[in-house]
């Protein structure tokens, strides 16, 4: 929800300011998931307290672990096992896969979690039927995950980016959303607006293009996700989906949002 995209937001740039802001909002995300009492957000909980937990050693002077990055790493060998040992079919392998997903979508890793669910949904529809709750779950999370979300800075609130416009120039961004996960979002209300792109500033996990680079060109062209942002050098930190090549700092002049993820076989086919 918009809540956890702020705090992570806020827990990237890393001052005490932020990461104050960032532990308020992280707990209002954690809050509205308790409540919700859904249980598949449930799943999220404890990510979610992770984040937490770095946040309030960080304020107190420690640094700050990478218990997600291990979560993530934990969860995806588990259900490679269960992938291996059940099949794809399976219900038990599905919900693993989900369950992967939101923890991937938790750890900003945008992208492999909806090259993830693409697949899932797939075979959800194929096997299980679109009336499935797995096959309704995933497509939940997919969905969830096709959204692209921006800050407009200086006023904090999060926007739906559209498409961009005028050679990426201007960006249409839609909003503001409700910062309430739960909260069905009453389009009358919101407005759209044309933005100068160098007034928005990407969600963490936002998937992106590299573009424009003159010392690194043979970089432009490739994706990634958006992990950090190093408040010192003014970069976002991008890693990229080509596990060859390593995470680069990148002005956000030179990077668009993907709103659309090709099939990486389809797009060399």
């Amino acid at each position: 929800g918009v809540y956890l995209d702020i705090g992570r937001f806020n827990f990237s740039v890393g001052s005490n300011r932020c990461l104050e802001k960032a532990k308020y909002y992280l707990e209002k995300a954690r809050d509205i998931v308790v409540v919700s009492g859904d249980r598949e957000l449930q799943l999220t909980v404890k990510s979610i307290e992770g984040h937490i937990a770095a946040l309030e050693e960080r304020l107190s002077g420690g640094s700050l672990p990478k218990k997600t990055e291990s979560d993530s790493s934990d969860q995806r060998a588990r259900y490679d096992y269960v992938l291996q040992m059940n099949g794809e079919n399976d219900v038990g392998t599905m919900q693993l896969g989900v369950h992967l997903a939101s923890r991937l979508s938790l750890a900003n890793h945008t992208i492999e979690a909806s090259r993830l669910l693409d697949r899932l949904v797939i075979i959800s529809h194929r096997v299980h039927g679109s009336d499935h709750k797995e096959t309704k779950n995933a497509e939940l999370w997919w969905q969830r995950l096709k959204l692209r979300y921006v800050v407009w800075i200086g006023t904090e609130e999060m926007y739906q980016a559209l498409r961009y416009e005028n050679d990426g120039k201007s960006c249409v961004i839609q909003g503001p959303v409700p910062r309430n996960v739960h909260e069905p979002r009453n389009f009358d209300d919101e407005k759209t607006f044309s933005v100068p792109t160098a007034v928005i500033c990407f969600s963490l996990g936002s998937p992106v293009m590299l573009h424009g680079l003159k010392k690194a060109a043979h970089l432009n062209g490739e994706i990634g996700d958006v992990r950090e942002f190093c408040q010192s050098t003014d970069r976002c930190v991008v890693h990229l989906e080509d596990k060859g090549l390593k995470p680069v700092k990148v002005k956000p002049e030179n990077l668009r949002i993907v709103f659309d993820l090709v099939d990486p076989k389809k797009e060399s086919s």
